[in-house]
């Protein structure tokens, strides 16, 4: 299994790093990728990570992966958001049918691509225009076909279990949750 997540400047910590943490102890090939234009970022909280690449040296053909993920915080949600490469990898992704995932204010990119049209979701509550397109359940997460929303950093078990049951994971998530004391 191959995981993309897309990420900038402000992002959440516990939601893309306990995500990426979640899936590769599954043992899924989580790539991190900046869209800044350099590997280095920071965080919501001002902690500097080193992402595995730069979205200029990836070739982000939804082919070549199993799900793409973004997290929120800010202003990566509106990074992402805001960024017509994004914008073409998420529906890309989401018009090959494969998983398309965002948490807390990310949903907004989604959102911005069209992507939500007739689903049901959550998300951080606010952010999203909930302009009667789709439904709002405000529900910790929401798997809606290939679509996968969350409403925030405390929903990123959640969030994350639910990627890894849509990547026919679910049967490794016992295990895991013992493992990490999660019972």
């Amino acid at each position: 299994m191959k995981v993309l997540m897309l990420i900038s400047n402000g992002f959440e910590e516990i939601e893309a790093l306990g995500t990426v943490d979640v899936l590769r102890r599954l043992g899924v090939e989580v790539t991190t990728c900046s869209v800044t234009g350099l590997k280095k970022i920071i965080s919501s909280r001002g902690i500097p990570i080193v992402c595995d690449k730069e979205v200029s040296d990836i070739y982000a053909d939804a082919a070549l992966w199993d799900a793409v993920v973004l997290p929120g915080g800010q202003p990566n949600s509106n990074t992402l958001r805001d960024s017509d490469k994004v914008m073409e990898i998420v529906k890309d992704f989401a018009d090959s049918g494969k998983l398309t995932c965002a948490i807390c204010a990310a949903p907004i990119a989604l959102e911005r691509a069209g992507l939500l049209s007739g689903r049901k979701v959550t998300a951080y509550p606010g952010c999203l225009a909930c302009d009667g397109s789709y439904e709002y359940t405000g529900e910790k997460v929401v798997r809606d076909g290939n679509i996968i929303t969350s409403k925030g950093p405390g929903t990123m078990y959640d969030f994350a279990f639910e990627i890894a049951n849509a990547l026919g994971l679910g049967n490794k998530l016992e295990e895991l949750k013992a493992a990490m004391m999660l019972y």
